[in-house]
């Protein structure tokens, strides 16, 4: 039983340190660059906005249609971060719970189960939530 336990809390974490990972060097870079891009959109438009003399009401309308579809994916983008974050949140406690009782009985895998699920978490939790923004 402590066997079972202990592979299925270091597979857990395994998958979890997987995600841990494409959350820091995939999935953040992205989310960053999308952030950026959307601050730079809002400048256009703000600057957009003081100009709108000489433009009709129809291709006013067709310029803000764009801006919001374009503001509305950005905004979509660097939410990912968050995503990941919180499946990360929900993982690590999982292989954590698996893992601790074979650690206890000083099974190495289940060590390295408990090791995976904790860095894991912190990852998600950093990276996941406001707490670096």
């Amino acid at each position: 039983m402590v066997k079972i336990l202990s592979y299925a809390g270091f597979g857990v974490g395994l998958i979890a340190g997987a995600m841990a990972l494409y959350l820091h060097f995939v999935v953040l870079p992205e989310c960053i660059k999308a952030e950026q891009e959307y601050e730079n959109l809002e400048k256009d438009w703000e600057r957009a906005e003081t100009t709108r003399i000489g433009l009709s009401d129809t291709a006013w309308n067709a310029l803000f249609e764009s801006h919001s579809k374009k503001s509305y994916e950005l905004l979509e983008k660097s939410q990912v971060k968050m995503d990941y974050g919180t499946y990360l949140l929900f993982i690590c406690p999982l292989g954590f719970l698996l893992s601790i009782y074979p650690a206890y009985k000083k099974n190495k895998f289940a060590m390295a189960g408990v090791a995976l699920s904790l860095v894991s978490c912190l990852i998600g939790a950093i990276e996941g939530t406001h707490m670096m923004s």
